[in-house]
């Protein structure tokens, strides 16, 4: 597939608008060039809303072999490990699974979730990943794992094996599909009458009050709200029965669906977040947000200049994708932030992407303690404050985006 511009909206077809918010062009998040002088391929970075169903989207596509194929991001760098064995003792006891059951996992990276489930829940793991080092890291671990991008191919690979699935889980993969229809339809094929579809997605009304537009990268297509996805799995005879507040990525939904033959009663949580979301329905609101980002990228870079030109060295705490946003929209470069460290091995002697800043490991603050840390993650910033405490003496001073 070809990278491509979309004039239509990938739920319900209505023809786009013009977008509420440019970030201009900038590299994939997740594309960590090997030196600071490799050629870099930018892309448009806009968001649209679309006036019938409420989706938020992206309106340009880049191929996700381009995004996907040798990723970056691995879940055991992310100290994602006590959420998902939180994840899984929670899906277990809201939809009764079993040691019998089985479980597939969409976009499985390394396998984590799946091995806290194969740990306290079932055997019966399945995860899907067209990442080529993140699926082998997997399967190494004895985590069974296709690497591919799931479609129905997959569907009758894992049936024959396997039959029908109790569970299949997309956490933060769902808004990187752009044919959520096909992958939805593919889902059901797969899924037991009442088995059940479990997603994980960064919350579109608290990325609108914080101003958390850094969560805007081009893996992300989509960005939910409640409204958009009960409109659309009701197409799709499906149904949303239960949605949960998690705190990862600044604030996320983890939302729980079955087909409309399924035997979970709808929970109060779906009216309560359709009611407390129809503010998100008027466009005025994400005119709002545009100039709340504006003005919030001036006073950053502005306290950065400020520090430095004191003559302090300022370094970088994390190297997420959504650092690449952030550093990218605000043009902050290797003049600004001299270097970040980051714990994942995988992205340790690479650049952030257009922005020259070297990536380090924590071995090399030995010699080299800045003056300010950026907690770049900001969502894990007491968790970095506790790691650093530990690791170095000197009272550090830190500066964390969207954090007042």
């Amino acid at each position: 597939m070809k990278s491509h511009q979309i004039n239509k909206c990938r739920i319900c077809k209505t023809n786009l608008n013009e977008p509420f918010l440019s970030l201009g062009y900038l590299p994939p998040a997740n594309n960590l060039p090997q030196n600071n002088y490799e050629p870099e391929d930018k892309y448009p970075l806009e968001l649209v809303f679309c006036n019938k169903c409420k989706l938020v989207q992206l309106n340009y596509v880049v191929n996700p072999e381009k995004l996907f194929t040798n990723y970056l991001y691995s879940s055991t760098s992310g100290m994602l490990e006590n959420h998902f064995i939180d994840y899984a003792k929670n899906v277990a006891q809201v939809i009764g699974l079993t040691q019998n059951s089985v479980l597939v996992d969409i976009g499985s990276n390394d396998g984590l979730l799946l091995e806290c489930f194969k740990k306290h829940i079932s055997p019966n793991v399945i995860g899907v990943d067209p990442s080529i080092n993140l699926a082998d890291i997997a399967n190494l671990n004895n985590i069974k794992t296709y690497c591919e991008f799931f479609s129905y191919q997959t569907v009758k690979k894992i049936s024959e094996e396997f039959g029908k699935v109790d569970l299949i889980t997309a956490n933060n993969v769902f808004a990187h599909i752009e044919d959520i229809t096909n992958l939805t339809i593919n889902i059901r094929t797969l899924l037991k009458d009442n088995g059940v579809f479990v997603i994980e997605v960064p919350y579109l009304n608290n990325m609108i009050e914080i101003g958390t537009f850094d969560l805007v990268y081009h893996e992300h297509l989509s960005y939910f709200s409640i409204t958009p996805l009960h409109y659309f799995f009701d197409k799709l005879k499906m149904n949303i029965f239960k949605i949960e507040k998690i705190s990862t990525h600044g604030g996320s939904v983890r939302i729980f669906i079955q087909k409309n033959t399924g035997i979970h009663p709808i929970d109060n949580s779906v009216k309560t977040y359709l009611n407390k979301e129809k503010h998100l329905n008027n466009v005025n609101v994400y005119q709002i947000f545009n100039k709340k980002i504006k003005s919030s990228v001036d006073n950053f870079k502005n306290q950065l200049i400020s520090i430095r030109n004191q003559g302090n060295v300022i370094a970088g705490y994390a190297a997420p994708a959504k650092a690449s946003t952030l550093l990218g929209y605000s043009n902050i470069d290797n003049n600004l932030i001299e270097y970040i460290v980051d714990d994942n091995p995988l992205k340790q002697g690479r650049f952030l992407p257009g922005t020259g800043i070297p990536i380090v490991n924590t071995e090399f603050l030995k010699n080299n303690i800045p003056d300010y840390f950026v907690i770049l993650a900001w969502n894990l910033e007491k968790i970095i404050k506790k790691k650093l405490k530990k690791t170095i003496a000197k009272r550090l001073n830190y500066i964390v985006p969207f954090v007042k």
